[in-house]
């Protein structure tokens, strides 16, 4: 819980700011569902030998009861506020900034319908 809480609030945390760059708080949210995804699959076993229980009515109930729902509550909820489509309407709105002289526009990622794109 406190690894899972403490990656989520230095989110929340950073896309309260008000000078968070969109394009900055997007990429933010894909790396945390990332990472709470990877520690969903790969991190267990370090926290069963941590919690040093053993058995499999402990292992079942720790990770399919505990783990595995906090974790799957997180991602599924960033996956609900961040889905893809408001993920990249925001990218797109944030390559529209006119910092660096549009350096972040990109013309091929507003145009994905019709024939080729010529630069």
């Amino acid at each position: 819980m406190k690894y899972v809480l403490g990656i989520t609030n230095n989110l929340s945390q950073s896309l309260q700011r008000k000078d968070q760059d969109i394009v900055n708080a997007m990429e933010m949210v894909k790396e945390i569902k990332q990472e709470l995804q990877a520690y969903r699959l790969n991190e267990f076993d370090s926290l069963l030998k941590e919690k040093e229980k053993t058995g499999i009515t402990n292992l079942h109930y720790y990770e399919f009861e505990n783990f595995n729902t906090v974790l799957d509550m997180q991602i599924q909820e960033l996956g609900n506020r961040f889905n893809e489509v408001t993920t990249e309407l925001l990218m797109c709105m944030g390559s529209l900034s006119p910092d660096g002289n549009f350096s972040a526009f990109n013309k091929k990622q507003y145009v994905k319908v019709g024939g080729d794109v010529s630069e």
